[in-house]
């Protein structure tokens, strides 16, 4: 069994203050099968980027002697990389094109399935592309739930497990039912 994690929870365990950051970190620390996209990955970064500008990231003292060497944008990715190695989660990789019905234009699978979602789910682009992600994984890697931070994903948790099969679950759930 597999869970999907949004980018959401990826940054709670990495900053303090967040309020699931204790339940993030968690199921971050876990044994699960820990699986998120290439998309979370460009959030991640973006994120990351911001936090780290406002000083509202958590840095473990040893790598903070590494990372002074490095420019900004080398710090971003080293972090990004940090953070995903030490949670040992995985990114699923795009599972190819498919026509997007406009005329000689194709678009990752993930965004055709997101963009068929989204006037059923209402959430945001990123939202419904990691629901995608997970939909279109779930059976290849066992993923029976998605776990995440974002109040809107929550409140929608019984439509995205009508349409995915997936279980919706907030890091605090996480660790009370599956962690």
């Amino acid at each position: 069994m597999s869970v999907y994690l949004d980018t959401s929870v990826l940054i709670a365990a990495n900053k303090p203050g967040d309020p699931d950051h204790e339940y993030a970190k968690r199921v971050l620390g876990s044994k699960a099968s820990k699986l998120t996209s290439y998309i979370a990955l460009a959030e991640l970064v973006s994120v990351i980027a911001r936090l780290l500008a406002a000083g509202q990231i958590e840095i473990d003292p040893r790598a903070q002697r590494i990372l002074e060497k490095l420019n900004d944008e080398e710090k971003v990715q080293a972090m990004a990389l940090y953070i995903l190695r030490k949670g040992s989660v995985d990114i699923l990789e795009c599972l190819g094109l498919a026509p997007s019905g406009i005329f000689g234009v194709d678009i990752p699978i993930e965004f055709q399935i997101g963009i068929k979602i989204a006037p059923i789910t209402r959430l945001r682009t990123l939202d419904n592309l990691h629901i995608a992600v997970a939909m279109l994984n779930k059976k290849s890697n066992e993923i029976r739930f998605f776990i995440t931070g974002d109040r809107e994903i929550l409140k929608k948790s019984r439509t995205i497990n009508e349409i995915s099969g997936l279980v919706v679950l907030s890091p605090k759930e996480a660790t009370e039912k599956i962690i």
